[in-house]
This record gives C-alpha cells, structure tokens and sequence, in this order.
C-alpha cells in the first residue's frame, strides 16, 4: 500500500518507521526544513537542544520500546528533577510530596485539598467524564480557589497563554496520571528521562530506519491539499509534486486539517484519512 504522511515530528516517523517495516510504500511530507515538530532542536555549541524543554516518564512505554528498537537506551539518563514555584518573589520547592506539605502560600486546608486532588486523579480510572469540563472549573470544584490561582493559573497560562481557561479536565489528569505512574516504579522518588545529544539523535534514527526502508521524507515541503479521486485514492499535493496514495495519516494539529482538505467529501471515512 502507498501512504502518504504529513508532518515529521514524532507521531510520523514512528508511523513512517512502523509501515516500512510493515512493506508498504511511504511518503513524508513536512513543512519545515527539520524533523520533530514540536519537539526539535537547535544547535549550541557543538550539541543540541530542544526548542522546547522536553522529557519523558518512566511510563511512556511506547518510546522506550521505540528507544530499544533502535538501540538508543544507552543513551537514555534517567534523572531526578528538581522544581519550584515563583511566588511573591520568592522561589519554593515544589518536587515531593513533602514539599507541598511545607508550601507556606497555601493555608493548611488548601494544601490537604490540593493533595487530595492528585491523589483523586490518580485513581480516577475514566477520564471520559472530565473531557468536556474545563481544568479551571474542575480544580476549583475539588481543591478551591486559592488553589488555583497561586499554584495550576500561573501554570497553565505560562503554557496555554490566552486558551488556559480552556484547557480539558482530563489534561490535567493525564498530566496528574504520568506523573504518579513515575513516581510508583521509584518509591515516591520522581525520574524523567533524556536522550544524550538532545532527542534529535532518536529523530535521526527514525529517518535514517524510514529511507533504508525505502521510504522517502521531503522536508520544506509543505502540503496544500489533499483531493479524492473517482476511484477513492487520494491526492497528496505540494509546491513541488502531486502524488496518488491510497492512504493519508495526518500529524499535524488539527485546526490546520481544513486548510488542506477543503476538496474532499464527507463520503471520507477516517479508514482513508487518519488524523
């Protein structure tokens, strides 16, 4: 089968990687002239770092399965973070369960609230129910006000900016989520994980395992549309080529979707185009 893929961070060369290795034809078409999306690099020095700060928990199984399938985990560091909140200029630790304890900005009720909340989260089994209902609405309902305003609203809107009040319920569960699964494989001591030489190094194995597959990867090659045919195939087109695939996956964030697939009928299923 010949797939056609749009954008080259993480999601599509772990799916370019997957479906040559499964025989089918592959195609990777991304925008800008690096892979890795949201997660790319910059140089420094003679090294590399992340745009953004970037990590991953003990529990993301899936890339440290990717990791051994490519023979990076020993490359892999595993580390103990050390955090803090800014507040009233003054600098607090905020890493262990002590430290919320002690976290003098919060009276004592407030405090036993925001553990309970975590913990609540942690055993919550369906994260269904908290899709449609705000974080900000969910915190203030289980831990109170002050809770939100001095420790989750700088947060999220350090992240999320002008969108923070928007944000799901079940972000900040699945946020709550990683970060417990971490801590129970390390008696209460947290790790996150980094790749030596920046994850760029994991991005270059992906592209080179794509392109020895016989898969190619276009990058500065931004998709303009995607058309279906008479005989239900479907049309990738650039600035540089039009090409026939009979899939499509797409990666990139979803409010850009409609931009290039404005042709296409609702008689597309998603059995055609994934995204």
């Amino acid at each position: 089968m010949k797939i056609a893929i749009v954008g080259a961070g993480p999601t599509g060369l772990v799916a370019g990687y997957d479906l040559v290795k499964a025989g089918h034809q592959v195609r990777i078409f991304e925008k800008e002239p690096h892979y890795g999306g949201l997660v790319s690099t910059t140089p420094v020095g003679k090294g590399r770092v992340e745009r953004f700060y970037h990590h991953v928990f003990t529990g993301d199984r899936e890339f440290i399965e990717v990791a051994q399938k490519l023979s990076l985990t020993v490359r892999m560091r595993w580390q103990t973070p050390s955090n803090g909140i800014y507040l009233n200029n003054r600098l607090y630790p905020f890493t262990s369960p002590l430290d919320l304890l002690l976290f003098p900005e919060l009276n004592f009720y407030s405090r036993v609230a925001l553990g309970l909340l975590i913990c609540r989260a942690r055993k919550l089994a369906d994260w269904k129910e908290l899709e449609h209902l705000p974080a900000k609405e969910w915190i203030i309902r289980q831990a109170g006000t002050e809770v939100y305003q001095k420790v989750w609203e700088p947060l999220l809107q350090s992240k999320f900016a002008e969108e923070a009040a928007n944000i799901s319920a079940a972000w900040m569960w699945h946020k709550f989520k990683q970060r417990g699964s971490t801590r129970s494989y390390n008696f209460q001591r947290e790790l996150l994980g980094y790749l030596d030489g920046s994850f760029m190094v994991l991005y270059d194995r992906l592209a080179r395992a794509v392109e020895k597959g016989g898969g190619e990867i276009f990058l500065s090659e931004a998709v303009e549309g995607i058309a279906v045919q008479s005989d239900q195939s479907l049309v990738v087109s650039s600035g540089k080529r039009r090409e026939r695939f009979d899939k499509v996956i797409v990666t990139i964030p979803p409010q850009a979707l409609p931009g290039i697939t404005r042709d296409l009928p609702p008689t597309v299923g998603r059995s055609q185009l994934s995204g």
